[in-house]
């Protein structure tokens, strides 16, 4: 059985594509390559706004918040560097400067 996370809609219609990018809370250990390779996961969205799909977590890239770049945010999140940081805090009162982030990158797979 996969592990499901939820998004809270289709953001910037990434689950449409075969391969995409989304930023979310770093895991708070290092993950080691052979366990992402045999990571399934399934990705639901809570509004419903398209069916799951089924991925592999290819890699990630931890940052802080406060080193947010425009090219990993508009892929996305459909949203500028600045705008996702001021949206990120405005979701998530508790984050400061120096929240721990990654960007991973997903790729479908066939079942």
């Amino acid at each position: 059985m996969p592990k499901v996370i939820y998004l809270p809609t289709n953001l910037n219609k990434k689950l449409d594509c075969e391969a995409f990018v989304h930023i979310d809370l770093a895991p708070k250990n290092g993950i080691p390559g052979k366990l992402l390779e045999d990571t399934t996961i399934e990705i639901r969205t809570s509004d419903g706004s398209h069916e799951p799909v089924t991925v592999k977590v290819v890699n990630l890239y931890r940052f802080k918040l406060c080193d947010i770049r425009d090219f990993f945010t508009y892929p996305s999140h459909g949203l500028s560097a600045l705008e996702y940081y001021s949206w990120y805090q405005n979701q998530h009162w508790e984050a400061d400067h120096e929240t721990n982030l990654a960007v991973y990158f997903y790729k479908k797979i066939n079942e």
